[in-house]
């Protein structure tokens, strides 16, 4: 009897020691899986926020270039650099800038001093051709804009160009006139967050749809 007491009670403790063991164990993967979860909706959170930041600026942008170029009587450019195409998609720093025409009036075409100094950089400058748009810093308060490493430019379209820009440089015109290039800018910041900014030719205000949409869809609402 005293024996069989025994050993009962040494395997109790072993007993409870394995099953608390286990309950340890299981509030760790508990643990890192709630801390894996937060995480995930922290970083959704960041680049939904600033997905929503982004296309805010391009707006009020879009709406200030369209009112400028009527008052400066100038075409004003908004120009999209979407990056080195030999470098990976994640890689790639995309930004924006502005650029106004050398001359008054409408101006739709011909190279601007970015465009140059690119082209021709192992040409001697005085051997260069005159640029037809120079940057305008004023209205974005700096040479240029980046964009936040959570968003991307996945391409543009213009009207008028067959083919959907995802590389080099794209360009949305600003007429004195106030007719605007009509484009789609489409924007993402992960699979589930994909959104369009539709410039309109007529009104030069931008759109904002909250889905990628085709150029040709909008021209037919």
């Amino acid at each position: 009897m005293p024996t069989s007491l025994l050993t009962t009670f040494k395997k109790a403790p072993g007993k409870a020691w394995n099953q608390g063991f286990t309950m340890i164990e299981m509030m760790i993967v508990l643990i890192i899986i709630a801390g894996g979860t937060s995480l995930l909706l922290t970083r959704l959170d960041n680049s939904r926020n600033q997905l929503k930041s982004t296309i805010r600026e391009f707006r009020l942008l879009t709406k200030r270039l369209h009112s400028t170029a009527r008052l400066r009587n100038h075409t004003l450019r908004l120009v999209f650099d979407l990056g080195d195409p030999n470098l990976p998609e994640r890689s790639r720093v995309q930004k924006y800038w502005v650029e106004i025409s050398e001359e008054p009036g409408t101006i739709t075409s011909g190279l601007s001093d970015v465009e140059i100094a690119k082209k021709y950089e192992n040409t001697d400058p005085e051997e260069r051709p005159t640029p037809v748009f120079v940057r305008e810093t004023k209205i974005l308060g700096k040479d240029d804009i980046e964009l936040p490493r959570e968003v991307k430019i996945t391409d543009v379209e213009i009207s008028g160009i067959e083919a959907a820009i995802t590389e080099g440089y794209a360009v949305i015109n600003f007429m004195p006139q106030g007719y605007v290039s009509e484009a789609a800018v489409h924007l993402s910041a992960g699979e589930d967050m994909k959104w369009t900014i539709a410039t309109h030719p007529m009104r030069g205000m931008a759109d904002v749809v909250t889905r990628n949409v085709p150029i040709k869809e909008l021209k037919e609402r």
